[in-house]
């Protein structure tokens, strides 16, 4: 779940985006897995629903192939859209980093109230990436991302 203030509106990116309504400081954990509020759908689940409901999982979660499953935000994280010079990251266990989970996201950089959230679908989703990859954005990107010290 989000635990920054944030709003939905139209992205110069792709249809709609999640937007901060605040500024963010570089390192700000800014969402945290909730559990019963958010779900995990591993692959073997997911291939015994109905395509109907698949094609609602492509849609509006994140899938993990390292982890090989969905996770379906039960906030406004869904809206979040894909940028190569992403301003957030996942991180497993943000308190040990070892719990092999990608529960919670980072602020990589500083980021002014107002401005679009976006995360590098390469990290964690090689088909949905494998989609919208623009090359130009690619090339542009190749020192991305910084290196960030967390606040909590």
């Amino acid at each position: 779940m989000l635990l920054i203030d944030t709003f939905i509106a139209q992205s110069h990116i792709s249809g709609i985006g999640l937007f901060t309504n605040q500024t963010i400081e570089q390192g700000t954990v800014i969402s945290k897995f909730h559990p019963g509020l958010e779900i995990y759908i591993y692959d073997h689940a997911f291939n015994a629903l109905q395509e109907l409901n698949k094609n609602f999982f492509r849609k509006q979660a994140f899938h993990f192939d390292k982890y090989n499953y969905y996770f379906l935000p039960g906030g406004n994280e869904r809206f979040i859209n894909h940028s190569q010079k992403n301003n957030l990251t996942l991180y497993a266990d943000y308190q040990n980093y070892k719990s092999g989970e990608p529960n919670c996201m980072v602020s990589l950089v500083d980021i002014p109230s107002g401005h679009e959230l976006t995360l590098n679908y390469i990290e964690f989703d090689r088909d949905q990436y494998g989609k919208i990859v623009n090359h130009i954005e690619l090339r542009d990107a190749k020192s991305w991302p910084p290196k960030i010290q967390l606040k909590k």
